[in-house]
């Protein structure tokens, strides 16, 4: 979910929605003249398309996990034993 705000007001309340997004982990848009210019995450959310960035950018990696989704998909798995 995101909160759209000027940048007028998100200067004025900058501490709260910096808590806001760590607590709730929503987003911000911040706009300009009614325009979007840019957003406020959280530093997990943006550590985490990082390393999805990373990941992707490698094409062994890409490679690997659309592997392992054919053998998911061709049932060539094998089951992970349940604790009794």
């Amino acid at each position: 979910m995101a909160t759209t705000i000027p940048a007028t007001q998100a200067r004025a309340r900058l501490k709260d929605l910096l808590e806001e997004v760590d607590d709730a982990k929503t987003r911000v848009i911040i706009t300009k003249k009614g325009r979007a210019k840019a957003a406020l995450i959280s530093i997990d959310e943006l550590e985490g398309w990082e390393e999805t960035l990373d990941i992707l950018a490698n094409k062994a990696e890409v490679r690997a996990i659309q592997a392992g989704l054919a053998d998911i998909a061709s049932g060539r798995v094998i089951p992970w034993p349940k604790k009794p």
